[in-house]
């Protein structure tokens, strides 16, 4: 199995130390999936392809159409910019009442036999 890691987004770091905490393996690609997600294109200074435009799908209609639309995002944001995670499967689910989607996101690791599952939630807040 290869070995990922990544910087904990959360900015923590080790007790007693200054050194920012590290996040390894599968928690590294869950974690980058979580902010490539959440990323608008343009929001970073100077990369401007990297995002999924999600936020502008969050104040459509609840409806069959927008969810495709959401699904196809975040499926060409992840053969885009995680090509860590492969063979992976979007769902999203509609949650009208607390105005989110529940996003799940099945894939593999390169030499790993059971996916890794991801899940997240959209909310429409301004």
């Amino acid at each position: 199995m290869a070995n990922y890691r990544d910087l904990n987004t959360d900015f923590k770091t080790i007790s007693g130390t200054q050194k920012l905490k590290v996040v390894k393996d599968n928690e590294a690609i869950k974690s980058s999936l979580n902010n490539i997600i959440r990323t608008n294109s343009f929001d970073r200074p100077f990369q401007p392809n990297i995002g999924s435009n999600l936020r502008s799908l969050l104040f459509e209609p609840m409806t069959s159409v927008t969810r495709n639309r959401i699904i196809s995002n975040i499926e060409a944001t992840i053969q885009a910019l995680e090509p860590r995670a492969q063979d992976y499967e979007v769902n999203v689910e509609e949650l009208p009442e607390q105005n989110e989607y529940r996003i799940e996101i099945k894939f593999y690791v390169q030499d790993q036999l059971e996916p890794i599952e991801f899940e997240t939630f959209l909310s429409r807040v301004r």
